[in-house]
């Protein structure tokens, strides 16, 4: 583990929040880059400002959608570089504290 906080510079005790934040940008595109704008709780009853709403969300579905394949990408490289298991098994069960 210690191999794997100097190569990156890491903390020995980095969590994975952490290295999002220092390599997550890296990754980031200018869609992901937008901000979330609160959805209005009032439904748009023009014609265009339904087009608007819905440009919205299609922008926001697509960030959301660029955020899981950097967050699975990022799995698949821990998993595979530091020989790590970090996704939940089928059937694996809870551990009782």
């Amino acid at each position: 583990m210690q191999k794997t906080a100097d190569k990156f510079k890491l903390a020995v005790h980095a969590s994975v929040g952490q290295w999002v934040s220092k390599f997550g940008g890296e990754f980031r595109t200018p869609v992901m880059n937008k901000s979330l704008k609160k959805s209005k709780t009032e439904t748009p009853d023009t014609h265009q400002g339904m087009a608007k709403r819905i440009q919205e969300l299609e922008e926001a579905l697509e960030r959301e959608r660029l955020m899981n394949l950097a967050t699975n990408k990022m799995i698949d490289i821990a998993e595979r570089d530091l020989n790590i298991s970090i996704r939940k098994k089928s059937g694996a069960k809870q551990s009782k504290k």
